[in-house]
């Protein structure tokens, strides 16, 4: 964090640095002016006057506080920043971020807790769960790390695992075929699934059986509502960006009043929803937290990334909230 703060701070807005080229240009044309009008005085036989002239042009006319006063004003601003729990990684946006009229936020992690807890099971066949102990315990999502302690351990190892983002894993278990992941995906991959829960939902397949599901609810985070009336009070646009189901979605967005709600959302499609606002003319602000945020934190006018986000997310990201609250 103090690598990044320092690196911050050494950078310069695009004021900075247009300051630098006008003040390139403006002070040797005032250093010769100040030569020239020397020399008219000096001819002119009135050297008290000459000197006097010339170090008049130079104090009044040269903009030194042009170029000290940007540089002290980035600093100051990124130090204020990192004191209040504002980490600045890019001085760019401190301009930016007065235009930005859309915020858009993930949901996961963001606005909730991320820590998602189970409040039901389903186990239909209990002798075939631990086969699903490896895939889980290869994946950091919120979802498979809460449903971990449900699976009995194994030294088993998946082989052939691949992870498909916003739908689950897929690999091979001592010898069969096992795949987690929400309703969706299982049915992409021929097995049969009543999938009609409000909550997130975790299944697990074994070579074309399901074996057991998982509902899991992620507490909002206690000040979410708080941040998003004051975000409107002040004039922004919200919008609530999420991979869960449309009911789950939208009863998020009716609890924290939130303007916009998009749900069943693939990593790319967050993308796509960023650069459409970004179409109409909109300025927009994307807070994240995890690997597939980061896509849509880069392209976004500024990126903010949560206390508890990524390091790729932290990297994407303009600002990093470096406190809770």
């Amino acid at each position: 964090m103090i690598k990044l703060l320092s690196e911050a701070q050494e950078k310069k807005p695009p004021v900075g640095r247009l300051a630098d080229r006008i003040v390139a240009i403006f002070v040797p044309a005032i250093i010769i002016i100040s030569i020239l009008t020397f020399d008219i005085w000096y001819m002119l036989d009135r050297p008290d006057i000459a000197f006097l002239s010339a170090v008049s042009v130079l104090i009044i006319a040269c903009p030194c506080a042009l170029g000290i006063a940007t540089p002290i004003a980035v600093v100051a601003s990124v130090g204020r920043g990192a004191k209040e729990g504002i980490l600045i990684k890019n001085p760019e946006i401190v301009e930016k971020i007065n235009s930005i009229n859309t915020i858009i936020f993930d949901k996961t992690g963001t606005l909730t807790e991320g820590k998602p807890s189970v409040i039901k099971k389903l186990i239909h066949h209990e002798n075939l769960l631990f086969l699903a102990y490896p895939l889980l315990k290869s994946s950091s999502h919120p979802v498979s790390q809460a449903v971990l302690p449900y699976i009995p351990e194994t030294d088993v190892k998946a082989e052939s695992i691949k992870s498909i983002p916003g739908k689950g894993i897929k690999g091979k278990v001592d010898g069969r075929t096992v795949i987690t992941g929400n309703g969706k995906f299982l049915s992409e991959n021929g097995y049969t699934v009543k999938s009609d829960s409000d909550y997130t939902e975790l299944f697990i397949g074994v070579d074309g059986t399901v074996v057991a599901e998982f509902y899991l609810e992620d507490r909002l985070k206690e000040e979410a509502k708080w941040v998003i009336s004051q975000l409107k009070k002040m004039g922004f646009r919200t919008v609530l960006l999420t991979g869960d189901k449309e009911n789950a979605g939208k009863r998020v967005c009716e609890t924290l009043n939130i303007d916009e709600c998009y749900y069943q959302l693939l990593p790319e499609e967050k993308y796509r929803i960023v650069k459409e606002e970004q179409k109409k003319g909109r300025k927009v602000a994307f807070v994240g937290d995890g690997i597939n945020d980061a896509p849509s934190m880069a392209v976004s006018d500024v990126g903010i990334a949560v206390l508890q986000a990524t390091d790729i997310a932290k990297e994407a990201g303009d600002i990093v909230l470096i406190k809770k609250t």
